[in-house]
């Protein structure tokens, strides 16, 4: 059918959804541990920690979607 995707690249699409939603949800759980500790007057520096390194994952991700076979998840804007 014109307008979908073939199957590999749909299951590439996919595999890449599932790695970017694991990625967001550590990075959302670790925000929501380091703001707990910070609003129990208790801030957690294993707690920032686990966020950059949260972050630095999400980012690394992101950077491989971008030079995969997929193409970047927005296209530049052009000149």
């Amino acid at each position: 059918m014109i307008g979908q995707l073939p199957n590999s690249a749909s299951i590439n699409t996919t595999s890449m959804l599932s790695v970017f939603q694991a990625r967001f949800q550590r990075l959302e759980t670790a925000l929501n541990t380091l703001v707990e500790s910070v609003a129990a007057y208790n801030p957690s520096v294993s707690a920032a920690d686990a966020l950059v390194a949260a972050d630095e994952d999400l980012e690394e991700s992101l950077g491989q979607r971008k030079h995969s076979s997929l193409g970047p998840l927005y296209p530049s804007p052009a000149h």
